[in-house]
């Protein structure tokens, strides 16, 4: 059962910007102090950008220390706010592998201070002349869903993506056949030409083609576009941030839900399913 065909009900979240620095402790505090003032403001739900443990323009070898030696540190505090603030938060990280690189990673926590998931990212950032799997390794798509997180949580369903995995319509798509009616979707989106107009029209190109809602955070200009923001189901923008640092809110409902998937059932008149890749 999908969770739009549970009781109606609501939930406010968050999609929060940043620029993450060389300094774990600094960037914890901002995430502190962003997720009070979200919170008070009303939010339930915060997404918080990619890489937001440390500078994603470190060297291999400095990305590599930080998930040894700060990572654990980093997710034992993440769950700390997350239940101080009475709040579920998405923010992303490093974390040791079996290889020299790190793998990026995504923490998902819920109000109560559990991990609900987490999701290494597995498209690394290979364009527009910039190499991310220099520094970090590919997460493997083997296993079951292929490594995809997928978590229900008050009454929704939540797909979680990273960056790139945006540019991937059957990524998105293959959360939206485990279940997902809300696709969240944490970044350093790297700035550029053309960068802010592609990122405003694939979330809004994901929201539509599933008929879901998209909480978009990234970091802040000029590094990356920012414009973090949330995306109706029938892809209107609902709300976003214009700031360098803040946060964007705008209420989820399991009835909108509803209403834009009966108007456009595009996932009931679909003939094709997906079909996995063989590991590369």
């Amino acid at each position: 059962m999908t969770s739009t065909q549970n009781a109606h009900g609501s939930l406010a979240a968050a999609s929060i910007q940043f620029e993450s620095v060389p300094d774990v402790d600094e960037n914890l505090r901002t995430i502190r102090r962003l997720a009070a003032e979200a919170t008070s403001a009303g939010a339930e739900l915060l997404v918080f950008p990619e890489a937001s443990i440390y500078d994603w323009e470190s060297t291999p070898e400095t990305l590599a220390q930080v998930a040894r030696n700060d990572s654990q540190r980093f997710a034992d505090e993440l769950r700390a706010i997350a239940q101080a603030e009475n709040v579920a938060l998405l923010a992303g990280t490093y974390v040791p592998s079996e290889e020299a690189r790190p793998l990026n990673r995504l923490d998902f926590v819920g109000s109560n201070g559990e991990t609900l998931g987490t999701y290494d990212k597995v498209h690394l950032y290979d364009a527009f002349g910039y190499r991310e799997s220099d520094t970090v390794l590919p997460a493997p798509t083997s296993g079951e869903n292929g490594g995809l997180l997928v978590v229900p949580y008050r009454g929704f369903t939540f797909g979680v993506m990273n960056c790139y995995d945006l540019r991937f319509p059957e990524f998105a798509r293959a959360l939206v056949e485990l279940g997902a009616d809300v696709l969240l979707e944490s970044s350093a989106f790297v700035a550029g030409p053309y960068k802010e107009m592609h990122w405003e029209t694939l979330l809004r190109a994901r929201a539509i083609e599933n008929t879901s809602y998209v909480v978009a955070s990234s970091q802040t200009p000029r590094r990356a576009t920012g414009r973090s923001m949330v995306i109706d189901p029938i892809g209107l923008i609902a709300s976003t941030c214009v700031t360098d640092e803040g946060f964007s809110i705008a209420r989820l409902s399991t009835a909108r839900l509803e209403e834009v998937r009966a108007q456009l059932p595009v996932l009931e008149n679909r003939r094709f399913q997906l079909t996995p890749l063989r590991a590369r």
